[in-house]
């Protein structure tokens, strides 16, 4: 059997959740089938004919990327961005010792001639939509040739929404699926009202035990207890509070600086410890050997379930609002309270985390989602 995996993951990407999700989403497949067969991550490429156009808005979508790449081309900086060269490295080495993929990216022409016998789309936000644009790669947007087959596995969204432009080319793409499976449980409503019919399963990084994640792990040098701050946001004042909130409990703050990849000034001078060459391996260490972890990412908030961590979800704060994934998440484990307000962090020292039902939530959603996968595999 060869299984081609399409998601977002691209080798030299510096994305911790991202790649994690990639490499245990291919790991995990690798699981299910016999040794013989082939399981390849099929990262996309950003070809224009990838893009299916729904409206107008587009031009003004297309203007808006050029003007955006010149600037980038044009622009001078005087700051040292160096080591996101080194973080770079370490995840390119991390791909190419951990993930099977595919050295070429593809493009929509590219898919039906590798004549896969399963494509498996997701997970991560691989169906995030934007006004007047479908990707075609990430929702298989070619005909099937004989037995092959198109399932999802988590894939998301990212929000709860599909721009009316783009909904029937949506529809259209998935009705030719053969199994879908979605990473929010309120993404199965949201496909519902448009006729296609999904069921919730658990991100891929949930079906790797801890000891699997443990056996990745890569140290690093902390000499203090300490509370892992992953943020991706861009808020100053949540930066100071957490601060302020981890010393008066005598704890160091270590934290990843432009843990999304891109330079923001309000992390120039947050933390006590900053890991700058972080890789994905020293990431899974930092999550569990820290006292706490306070994050606004969705697979900030996984991984500290498996590790069992005290953790706190930190809203984010953006024009477009993507907490919905963290909120749905802390929905499934029933631990909503876990989502706070920066303001509200000394709730953290009332909180508790009751890994015992958590678990056991997460074993009784892993069943079905192991079994969905066999199921969208071999039936």
């Amino acid at each position: 059997m060869k299984i081609g995996i399409v998601t977002l993951y691209t080798p030299d990407g510096i994305n911790y959740g991202n790649c994690l999700q990639a490499f245990a989403c291919n790991k995990y497949v690798k699981t299910v089938v016999d040794k013989n067969s082939d399981v390849i991550t099929l990262p996309i490429s950003n070809a224009l004919n990838n893009r299916l156009y729904t409206n107008k808005k587009c031009v003004r979508y297309a203007r808006g990327i050029i003007s955006k790449s010149l600037k980038s081309l044009f622009s001078t900086s005087n700051d040292d961005h160096s080591f996101l060269g080194n973080r770079k490295e370490s995840f390119i080495k991390f791909g190419e010792e951990n993930i099977d993929y595919s050295p070429k990216s593809m493009t929509v022409s590219d898919l039906p001639k590798l004549n896969y016998d399963v494509y498996i789309v997701g997970s991560d936000v691989v169906w995030g939509q934007t006004e007047g644009i479908i990707n075609r790669v990430r929702f298989l947007d070619f005909p099937l040739n004989g037995s092959m087959k198109k399932i999802s596995y988590a894939a998301s969204f990212g929000r709860d929404w599909i721009p009316e432009e783009n909904i029937k080319h949506v529809k259209r793409c998935l009705s030719d699926f053969d199994a879908i499976s979605v990473r929010e449980e309120s993404t199965v409503q949201l496909l519902k009202n448009i006729g296609i019919d999904a069921v919730h399963v658990l991100d891929p990084t949930l079906l790797l035990t801890k000891l699997e994640w443990k056996n990745l792990e890569e140290p690093v040098n902390i000499p203090d207890k300490y509370v892992f701050a992953y943020i991706l946001g861009y808020d100053q004042e949540m930066r100071k509070e957490l601060m302020e909130w981890a010393h008066e409990r005598e704890l160091s703050v270590v934290c990843i600086p432009y843990a999304s990849g891109e330079y923001n000034h309000v992390d120039s001078t947050f933390g006590d410890i900053q890991i700058s060459d972080c890789s994905p391996q020293n990431w899974v260490w930092l999550i569990e050997h820290a006292e706490y972890v306070i994050t606004d990412s969705f697979h900030g908030t996984v991984f500290s379930t498996i590790f069992h961590k005290r953790f706190i979800v930190l809203e984010r704060r953006q024009k477009n609002n993507i907490n919905n994934r963290m909120v749905d998440f802390l929905k499934t484990i029933e631990q909503s309270d876990k989502m706070l307000s920066f303001s509200e962090l000394c709730k953290a020292d009332e909180m508790n985390w009751d890994y015992e039902s958590i678990d056991q939530i997460l074993d009784k959603k892993r069943k079905f989602s192991e079994s969905f996968l066999t199921a969208a595999l071999f039936i």
